[in-house]
């Protein structure tokens, strides 16, 4: 195999895209026009911030903004309150569609709660919900991650027990 593929005749081309161009001449490329959308930018740009929790005053940054001024022109200046709202909006639009989700599932709901210490100690507690859809799958879906600052919160009782 590797012998043909070096003495054949038929092919020219080592790039793939070339080829492709070869085989389709009568066609000519043509870049297609690009349509920025403002708003496709911005949920973009909020779910980037939020999927990798960085601070909501990245928007902010000069060099950022020299970036996507560089990528294109008609971006706009968006503010951190700006962002800080729509992320607000996104969770609100997620939350309801959990919601419309679980009202959906045809069975019961399994709520399961974990709790762990992080090295740095600090407590976390979970909840997530497992059911059963209707191809008879078992689905889970996260609800709720809370910051459980157990150590402290123990401290705290004990303070109270020794003091009265």
């Amino acid at each position: 195999m590797l012998r043909h593929i070096k003495g054949c005749k038929g092919r020219i081309y080592r790039d793939v895209g070339q080829l492709l161009l070869r085989s389709n001449a009568s066609v000519s490329v043509q870049a297609k026009p690009y349509a920025f959308k403002l708003d496709e930018f911005r949920e973009l740009l909020s779910l980037a911030i939020a999927r990798h929790n960085l601070p909501l005053q990245l928007v902010e940054y000069e060099g950022i903004w020299k970036c996507f001024a560089y990528l294109n022109p008609d971006v706009k200046f968006i503010s951190r309150h700006t962002i800080k709202n729509d992320i607000s909006k996104m969770y609100a639009k997620e939350k309801s569609k959990l919601n419309d989700l679980l009202q959906r599932v045809p069975g019961r709901i399994a709520l399961t709660s974990d709790c762990w210490t992080s090295v740095t100690t600090d407590g976390y507690m979970s909840l997530t919900a497992h059911y059963v859809d209707k191809n008879w799958k078992l689905q889970k879906e996260f609800l709720l991650l809370l910051f459980f600052p157990l150590p402290i919160l123990v401290l705290h009782w004990l303070k109270r027990l020794l003091l009265y």
